[in-house]
């Protein structure tokens, strides 16, 4: 399956590709998921594994990824199609890319006439408020959002770790002074932590340094080990 959202209306597309994402990962919590990355040296070969590959259980693969038709040329679009499986990408510069071999698998959104939108800037303080709201529905869709719109995943995983630290420190504190914070974030990050049982921030602060390193040890690919680590918050 080969499904593609793209148009001059970005953020409609954006939404839809993320919403997408989260039916397929809902509907199939078991089915092994692969990020794709065309920038990588492996990219080809991944495609290429990601072409025959089969859950061990029968639960598929579901392979998404940005911007990916670009690193493609060496693949036909049936041969995708045909596959067993399921092919996901959100590919905003429609301008950039040829969409002619892939029109008939396109969720198009206003592509005639089309004029590029500028990013809104990243704000990852709704990512690390989500966080400590506990609100993981909320959380994924505003780092996939985040993603999408260039934010760094290694800026999302800092900003998720001082979050963490934040809330362990305004949790055996008394004031903001005490804790080495602002008022304002003590205050935010003193209620939040009680959304936590005791030993549970502790145990994500070394979810997160437990990605950090299987995502920059080669082993794992680190937006995927992010995206883990948040789906299990």
């Amino acid at each position: 399956m080969l499904k593609i959202f793209a148009g001059s209306d970005i953020d409609k597309a954006e939404k839809a590709y993320i919403a997408f994402c989260e039916k397929f990962k809902k509907e199939n919590p078991n089915s092994k998921i692969i990020l794709l990355d065309s920038e990588s040296i492996e990219f080809e070969a991944l495609v290429g594994e990601c072409l025959t590959s089969r859950d061990l259980f029968g639960a598929g693969v579901f392979c998404r990824g940005r911007r990916i038709l670009k690193g493609l040329e060496n693949f036909a679009p049936e041969s995708l199609l045909d596959s067993k499986t399921i092919f996901v990408f959100f590919e905003p510069d429609v301008k950039t890319i040829d969409l002619v071999s892939y029109k008939k698998f396109v969720e198009c959104f206003e592509i005639k006439g089309y004029v590029q939108k500028k990013s809104t800037d990243i704000n990852l303080f709704v990512i690390s408020d989500k966080f400590a709201e506990r609100n993981k529905r909320a959380l994924w869709i505003e780092y996939e959002k985040a993603l999408l719109r260039g934010a760094d995943s290694e800026n999302i995983y800092f900003n998720l770790q001082w979050q963490t630290r934040a809330m362990l420190a305004a949790r055996v504190s008394a004031s903001a002074e005490e804790a080495g914070l602002k008022q304002f974030p003590y205050d935010k990050s003193k209620r939040a932590q009680k959304k936590f049982k005791e030993g549970e921030l502790e145990k994500l602060s070394n979810q997160l340094l437990n990605a950090w390193h299987a995502g920059h040890g080669g082993s794992q690919d680190f937006e995927l080990e992010l995206e883990q680590f948040i789906l299990s918050v």
